[in-house]
């Protein structure tokens, strides 16, 4: 059960601003958005968390959440994500799960 809670985090520390700005969802109809996040990658239980600084995603999902997942979860949060920088995205992600996302938490 515990292995089901993940956190998905991008911060000052790994990314510029201006990256960070890549990651966030828009004001503007934020409810929405957040269903359709969950619907389309398919998590259960989802909580956005964005400050002048950092984003934050905190997730109950008791299914695999790999690469690929996380790949699909970043270009729905920001389509014009093209799978070319996507490396250069993925190595500003701090991604963390059971035991590990509860002691970051």
């Amino acid at each position: 059960m515990i292995e089901g809670f993940k956190i998905i985090t991008v911060t000052h520390h790994q990314a510029s601003l201006q990256d960070i700005q890549k990651v966030i969802l828009h004001p503007d109809g934020i409810g929405d958005r957040l269903s359709q996040l969950k619907s389309q990658i398919g998590i259960p239980e989802i909580l956005y968390l964005a400050t002048c600084n950092r984003v934050c995603y905190l997730l109950y999902d008791e299914k695999e959440f790999g690469e690929d997942r996380l790949q699909s979860f970043f270009q729905f949060v920001n389509p014009a994500l093209s799978s070319d920088n996507w490396t250069t995205t993925r190595a500003q992600i701090n991604f963390l799960q059971g035991k590990r996302a509860m002691q970051h938490l």
